[in-house]
């Protein structure tokens, strides 16, 4: 059974909102990608925010799955630094953090998806942080909020260094930096050579 009108058109816009953002995609933009008509569009959604409300709680469905994979149930402190050394592209930007910039983060629709989704991720560092301290395998001096925050805070502004640069090298190098003072958190004799999948060559 084919997709139907309102699979696709969401299917067209999830992808597109996720690569260009919010205001460079047209309503146009859309019923081409789906490949309906203005009716269909309409019909389903009723505007174009309604279909990005929808589009960015797929996207940050999709990216709290990502999260679960690389955070892991596994040792937490191997967990953060999959956090931190995960591959990730500059100058596409975070697919949910993009919104910040757009005049669209004012709605509440459209907000809370994203939202959502960076609380849900910061709470599962923040639990990752704390399992660590608990074991003994990082430093009891680390507020594990505060850390949540400014690892996350770090991944953003790298994503804005690369995409005004124009370079992915920006992220990495701060990619590296933030292994660097997390590895300085970890306690001695559990620590390996800092090294991310970015480093400066």
């Amino acid at each position: 059974m084919g997709a139907s009108g309102k699979q696709k058109v969401a299917e067209a816009a999830t992808k597109l909102f996720g690569e260009r953002g919010y205001e460079a995609v047209s309503p146009r933009d859309i019923q081409k990608a789906a490949g309906v008509g203005q009716g269909s569009f309409y019909h389903h959604f009723g505007s174009k925010l309604a279909l990005a409300s929808h589009a960015l709680e797929a996207i940050a469905g999709e990216m709290k799955k990502e999260a679960d994979a690389i955070l892991g149930p596994d040792n937490p402190v191997e967990g953060l630094r999959r956090y931190i050394t995960r591959p990730r592209h500059g100058q596409r930007g975070c697919r949910l953090g993009r919104f910040a910039y757009e005049g669209i983060i004012r709605e509440k629709a459209a907000r809370e998806p994203v939202t959502d989704y960076f609380d849900y991720v910061g709470e599962r560092l923040v639990s990752l942080m704390e399992n660590a301290r608990a074991q003994g395998s990082l430093s009891k001096k680390v507020n594990a909020e505060h850390m949540a925050t400014a690892l996350m805070a770090t991944v953003q502004g790298a994503y804005v260094l690369a995409r005004v640069y124009q370079d992915d090298k920006r992220l990495k190098y701060a990619m590296d930096g933030l292994l660097e003072l997390f590895e300085m958190a970890v306690l001695s004799g559990r620590r390996p050579a800092a090294k991310s999948s970015g480093r400066r060559k």
